[in-house]
């Protein structure tokens, strides 16, 4: 009896497990697999395997040539199964690697027009060739004459092709003109007719140094305003003895203390420039921004009879809305290049899938390749810089580390550091992305990935540069969910243009992006 118990009860296990396997017939298979290789050659056609090879990838069968063209009747985007990243969410992708490569050549000049095509005084190109520049760029063929009519302009371009000479250049000869106009003796207080508002203070102090190259043999007086105990001082002197004021460089904060203080006078400003307007017209920002414009246009006309020019590698796609009723959008010229928002053709581009206990070990063996490089490392935060900065002085990798969390007068010493090659490697976070005088670096290492299109379009930046004598390549460490949702738009973006990839969802809204993105980031990377 126990016997047949038994076998009766390893039968109904039996029929069990056939019940919860379900077999599909050969020939069914056969027809599945048939219809899913037709679909895929349907969406992706492979006509040119001749052509330059634009992603070299680990895995070969994922190259993508110049000609090959994606092909879908429901005009929907590439799927992963196409993308070499398309698998980099499993654990099991760690090691898996590919490379965008060149696709053109730098082409920040316009080798067709000269400067005096543009309108500019005699003075101003004396001193352009005594500085070298002959050919102007392209953004600089457009933006310069906007701001000599005096009309209020957007100046948006990739970054590193000369917008800082593309909006000083006319403003520093409407001074000229507008100088010999106003009574000196009329000027008690410190009132510049210029005033240039910049994000950080590396990068208030690298346009101060520019602007005092050329006004200093225009006879201009340049004041530059940078936070930290410097500016005090500065504040401090000209509140006890006011001086001649040109050109006003600030950041925003150290320009709010100064008009709070009355140190200086905003009733002679007729310029003003906010470079890196991405940033400081951000959500974030904008109420401070929007309140100095208001401070510094004291004449009766208001803001309205105020010149007012927005610099940006990048350029909000909300950019009416941030604007908002202080000042209308419609009324600005808008001088764009066609590069604006495309990934570099001329910079090669590396992603790496990395564990994140690889990263530190891959740092190193990628630096100790190429000891003599010049190299920034870019960081999510403070606390990583300085970590990194650490680790690199234990392997004993000369470096030196660039965050916010430094004092005034020591980050400005670190900077300089790196730039008289007292080291190659810089270690930094975001305060050194946008705007900086990085001709020297060849390399850029984002070791934290950025979640946000906009913040890894400042990063590359910093190599190919107009000016600078090699094309550089930008390496990327890919360790966690939302940086491989950013990769995956990076590479369907290059895959679905064949000369020029334009990046999607470029905007810096960044009080949205954490209200919207802040709370489901974090649950993921807690999974």
């Amino acid at each position: 009896m126990e016997r047949v118990l038994n076998i009766s009860i390893r039968y109904r296990h039996a029929l069990a497990n056939t019940a919860e396997r379900i077999t599909l017939p050969v020939s069914v298979r056969k027809r599945r697999d048939a219809k899913l290789r037709k679909s895929k050659q349907s969406f992706i056609q492979r006509n040119a395997i001749d052509s330059p090879l634009i992603i070299s990838c680990k895995r070969r069968e994922f190259n993508h040539f110049r000609d090959n063209v994606y092909v879908n009747s429901w005009n929907e985007e590439i799927p992963l199964r196409f993308l070499a990243s398309g698998g980099w969410l499993h654990y099991k992708s760690k090691g898996d690697y590919f490379n965008i490569n060149t696709r053109s050549k730098p082409n920040h000049l316009d080798k067709h027009t000269k400067f005096a095509d543009l309108g500019l005084s005699s003075a101003l190109l004396d001193i352009l060739k005594g500085e070298g520049v002959k050919h102007p760029s392209h953004v600089q063929v457009q933006t310069i004459p906007s701001i000599l009519d005096m009309s209020n302009v957007i100046c948006a371009a990739e970054t590193g092709c000369g917008k800082t000479l593309a909006y000083l250049l006319p403003i520093l000869q409407a001074l000229i003109n507008c100088k010999s106009m106003i009574d000196q003796k009329e000027r008690t207080l410190a009132s510049p007719l210029a005033v240039i508002l910049l994000p950080s203070q590396e990068l208030a102090q690298q346009v101060s140094s520019v602007a005092e190259r050329y006004c200093k043999q225009l006879r201009l007086d340049v004041l530059c305003l940078s936070q930290g105990s410097a500016t005090n001082r500065v504040i401090s002197s000209l509140r006890a003895k006011p001086q001649s004021i040109d050109v006003l460089v600030a950041t925003p904060g150290s320009l709010s203390i100064a008009l709070r203080s009355k140190a200086i006078s905003p009733m002679l400003v007729n310029h003003v420039v906010i470079d890196e307007a991405d940033t400081l017209m951000d959500e974030s920002f904008n109420r401070d921004t929007v309140q100095l414009l208001h401070q510094l246009s004291a004449k009766p006309a208001g803001i309205q009879g105020m010149q007012i020019v927005l610099a940006s590698a990048t350029l909000p796609r909300t950019l009416h809305s941030i604007l908002g009723d202080t000042i209308s959008a419609a009324g600005f010229v808008q001088c764009m290049t066609e590069n604006l928002h495309h990934m570099l053709g001329h910079v090669t581009q590396r992603f790496m899938r990395l564990g994140h206990v690889d990263k530190p070990v891959e740092l190193v063996k990628v630096l100790a390749e190429s000891p003599k490089t010049p190299t920034m490392v870019f960081v999510k935060n403070c606390g990583a810089a300085s970590y990194l900065h650490g680790l690199l002085r234990e392997k004993r990798i000369e470096s030196t580390a660039l965050h916010g969390d430094l004092p005034g007068n020591e980050r400005k010493g670190r900077f300089k550091e790196f730039q008289e090659e007292q080291c190659n490697v810089l270690v930094c976070s975001d305060v050194a992305s946008r705007g900086l005088d990085t001709l020297r670096v060849s390399h850029v290492i984002n070791y934290d990935f950025p979640f946000h299109i906009t913040d890894y379009i400042h990063r590359a930046g910093r190599v190919g540069r107009l000016g600078s004598h090699v094309s550089g390549k930008v390496t990327n460490f890919i360790g966690h969910r939302p940086e491989v949702n950013l990769v995956w738009q990076i590479e369907r973006a290059v895959r679905s243009n064949r000369d020029i990839a334009e990046l999607p969802d470029v905007n810096t809204n960044t009080k949205g992006f954490i209200n919207n993105q802040g709370l489901h980031v974090r649950r993921r990377f807690l999974r």
